[in-house]
């Protein structure tokens, strides 16, 4: 093989390499690129689900105040039946007690939709972060790639260089 098929040779392979490497900066890139859209997608469900927790929680809430409406309404007729006085007294205490305690039960289930929700945007916090940091990583991965395969490429041009000057026919004009 000549000098200059050697060289020639040596600089498609030093370009295949080159190629590959920025083949492989792209698919790095596009799989940062990817885990952010999976994460941006599973905080977009969080949100949804702390939104539903508020609004479950609100329904809950509401159907609590229900029931102990009803039950104070129970509670003055079967006073009310027994010829008692609904008002004063302990048929008046046991309804305010009833009215507290369901109070008491409706905040409660507030509350604890307030919490759940805060859970989930708590987890729909750190999706986001997550997936802009594994973006943020392979960018940097697919950045090195390139800068790798840039000074390989450098490199490996200078070695066939250097082997090509060394197997060349010398020529009669040259002094070396």
């Amino acid at each position: 093989m000549s000098a200059f098929a050697g060289l020639l040779a040596q600089i498609v392979g030093v370009g295949a390499q080159a190629a590959g490497a920025y083949t492989q900066s792209q698919a790095l890139r596009a799989q940062g690129d990817y885990q952010k859209q999976i994460a941006d997608q599973n905080a977009a469900t969080a949100r949804l689900q702390a939104e539903d927790a508020i609004k479950r929680g609100e329904r809950e809430s509401h159907l609590i105040r229900m029931r102990t409406r009803q039950l104070r309404g129970s509670q003055r007729a079967a006073f009310a039946a027994q010829g008692v006085d609904v008002d004063t007294g302990s048929a008046a205490d046991l309804q305010a007690d009833t009215v507290a305690l369901g109070a008491l039960d409706a905040m409660t289930r507030q509350n604890n939709a307030y919490f759940e929700a805060w859970g989930f945007r708590s987890e729909a916090a750190a999706e986001s972060h997550q997936g802009r940091m594994r973006q943020r990583a392979a960018r940097s991965a697919a950045r090195s790639t390139i800068a790798t395969g840039g000074l390989g490429f450098v490199r490996d041009i200078g070695a066939a260089a250097n082997e090509y000057e060394k197997k060349r026919p010398k020529n009669y004009g040259d002094q070396g």
